[in-house]
């Protein structure tokens, strides 16, 4: 065999039409968990709530006067001197197409499941070209494992920390295909990488640093396969340098067209989003992770079990003993692998990429070089992504990492891909190829039911039946466009604020806002200017909220959050509860006695034999937190009881909802 023909051996596919066939499947049976989530949801009447709401917003604005120009505005912005946006608008214009086809709720699921299907195919496509049927079913296997990580009710949330896992492991097999000089794919990676780039700042390091680096291993590629060929070289080898030459210039004109909405933000506005982006690159914000707590949690997710499987995703990096969502103020609370152990585990993953790359060095398969090299740069961008994060605005948040489980999932492809082309035994590449496609068909089973993670906006899908009810008693506000909206004295990360802006930008009302940031999340154009709205419009929760009017404003929607049932159990348990603080107090535990220090439960000190002192404590709801918190030492019995208790007066507080509108100039209620 020639130099040419061994260099060239793992790019040619499987020949047969049962080889070709046997792809097809395996791709469109891996796609089918995100098909039957998505029409499960709508089925079930899913919305789009919290930040998911938000994006829809901008989707539904894209054939409108309101036409995005940048992403959504960015959680740095907690840390930078001015507000921030996500560079660009691009994951808005593809959610806009069937937003615009079906509808702001059904057009943003089917949306966001679309650009997951497109990444699963992207995947499988890229495995074919590069490494026939073992190819494609090693990547639909990792692809379809990282799905079902995700859980169904991941595969259509537009929420950016999951709607772009599918769509950057796709980014890194593009990526590996540019890596092996397959330059048709370089303009499909430049467009996947802008779509990351632009959607989520996180991926600011890792899309730029991964294309030079597919472009440049192509490159060498390319060169080292036209000196091995030598005066004899085929055509279409010796004319390799002029057709990456051509699909470099494609490349970037793809990139001119897809950012130049971000472009013309720039050049139109005193400050735009990229100086402001730049100036942030050259202050970055203080208290991030730094090298060795990346070197920590990228060794969690790719080398310690659970790995990047279902269940590291809502409970890696979530501190021992916490409610889900969670976070903790730096990685020794997250319960990362220790510094040595994630330096050796990194160390043996290291090891395994560079094997695999010397092996294909010395056989001359330049795809699975150019696999362990895009392998090794991932990895590495990975870490240095995850060590510019900050923990100074929410702590160490889960949801600003995700990137990882992708990486991990791509590197875990290339060991698999590197060790089956080791052997140069047919018949190991066989059962391999065998085992694959029946593990594919393993994951794709198991993720078709119901699986929640417990992460993101979903944290809230028990909200769904209540924001349904206030979406159905909106009509009133139509009448009083358009509504300047005062969102602004509500818990961190509630869903109603984002399902009613959707609802009533569904119903086509004009809103506008004098809050900096909710406009950078809703577009320059809904910046009030002190005079286009006469009324504004706000939600309450909890007991104020069942009052009709609260000064000069009007309820127009309510939900009370508990029903007759469960609002009679409730009171039944304040009465069993207070009997049993009044008769038996609270034991001192070493957490309790700090929160009592801090203020925090100041009202739990007790003792608890008058009624005025068990008032507070239930008004006060310190006891809820102490419950939620397990700081509290009780009997087993009045445990449970205790944690019914938080949890109905939890759901009372929050899902008992009234939306109020009156005058502008009124002083809101507390």
């Amino acid at each position: 065999m020639s130099n040419l023909t061994a260099a060239n051996e793992s790019r040619r596919p499987d020949p047969t039409r049962r080889a070709r066939t046997f792809a097809i499947v395996v791709v469109v049976f891996a796609c089918l968990p995100i098909v039957v989530a998505t029409v499960r949801a709508l089925l079930h009447h899913w919305m789009p709530i919290g930040d998911d709401g938000l994006l829809a917003i901008r989707a539904q604005d894209l054939f409108s006067r309101h036409i995005p120009l940048l992403g959504t505005a960015s959680s740095a912005s907690f840390a930078a001197t001015k507000p921030l946006n996500n560079p660009g608008p691009l994951y808005f214009y593809l959610l806009g197409v069937p937003v615009a086809a079906f509808g702001s709720v059904v057009g943003t699921a089917v949306g966001a499941a679309a650009v997951n299907l497109a990444a699963m195919v992207a995947i499988g496509m890229i495995g074919w070209r590069r490494a026939g049927l073992l190819g494609t079913a090693l990547a639909m296997l990792v692809a379809s494992t990282l799905a079902w990580s995700m859980g169904s009710e991941l595969l259509y949330d537009i929420w950016q920390p999951h709607g772009l896992l599918l769509p950057f492991l796709a980014f890194l097999f593009l990526i590996w295909s540019v890596a092996a000089s397959d330059w048709p794919m370089l303009p499909v990676a430049i467009f996947a990488g802008s779509l990351l780039m632009q959607t989520h700042l996180t991926y600011g390091y890792l899309t730029p640093l991964l294309i030079v680096a597919g472009l440049t291993i192509g490159l060498l590629q390319s060169r080292r396969t036209r000196r091995q060929a030598g005066a004899k070289a085929e055509p279409p080898i010796a004319a390799s340098a002029t057709r990456a030459g051509r699909w470099i210039v494609i490349g970037v004109l793809v990139g001119l067209v897809v950012w130049t909405p971000s472009l013309i933000e720039q050049v139109t506005t005193s400050d735009g989003n990229m100086s402001r982006l730049v100036r942030q690159i050259q202050d970055p914000p203080k208290g991030v992770v730094g090298g060795t707590g990346a070197l920590r949690m990228t060794a969690t997710v790719l080398a310690d079990p659970p790995f990047w499987g279902r269940d590291s995703f809502p409970n890696t990096f979530r501190p021992a003993g916490t409610p889900y969502g969670a976070t903790a103020p730096t990685v020794d609370g997250t319960g990362a692998v220790g510094a040595r152990l994630a330096a050796l585990a990194i160390g043996l993953v290291l090891l395994l990429l560079v094997s695999v790359g010397l092996i294909a060095w010395r056989r001359r398969n330049a795809s699975g070089l150019a696999a362990a090299a895009v392998g090794l740069v991932a990895l590495a961008g990975s870490w240095y992504t995850a060590s510019k994060v900050t923990v100074d605005i929410v702590g160490v948040a889960s949801h600003q990492f995700r990137f990882l489980w992708s990486m991990a999932a791509f590197v875990t492809f290339v060991i698999l891909l590197g060790l089956v082309q080791m052997s140069r035994t047919p018949a190991v590449g066989r059962w391999a190829r065998v085992l694959a496609i029946a593990l594919v068909a393993v994951m794709t089973l198991w993720n078709l039911p119901t699986y929640a993670a417990t992460v993101g906006p979903q944290l809230e899908a028990a909200s769904l039946p209540a924001i349904r009810d206030l979406d159905r008693q909106l009509g009133p506000a139509e009448r009083s466009q358009p509504l300047l909206l005062d969102f602004t004295k509500l818990r961190f990360g509630e869903p109603f604020s984002g399902a009613l802006m959707a609802e009533l930008r569904r119903r086509n009302i004009e809103l506008v806002t004098d809050d900096v940031y909710l406009a950078r999340q809703l577009g320059p154009t809904r910046a009030t200017n002190g005079r286009d709205a006469k009324v504004k419009i706000f939600y309450r929760s909890g007991d104020v909220a069942r009052a009709k009017t609260l000064g000069v404003f009007t309820r127009i929607a309510f939900h009370n959050g508990l029903d007759a049932r469960d609002a009679r159990r409730l009171d039944e348990l304040k009465r069993d509860v207070g009997d049993y603080l009044a008769r038996s107090g609270l034991r001192s535990t070493p957490r309790l006695v700090s929160g009592e220090k801090l203020g925090v439960f100041s009202n739990l000190r007790g003792p608890f034999t008058t009624e005025a002192a068990r008032a507070a404590v239930f008004d006060s709801r310190q006891l809820v937190f102490a419950v939620d918190q397990r700081v509290l030492a009780l009997p087993a019995r009045w445990n449970a009881k205790f944690e019914e208790y938080a949890r109905l007066q939890t759901r009372a507080d929050r899902e008992t909802i009234g939306v109020y509108v009156g005058p502008v100039d009124a002083t809101d209620p507390p």
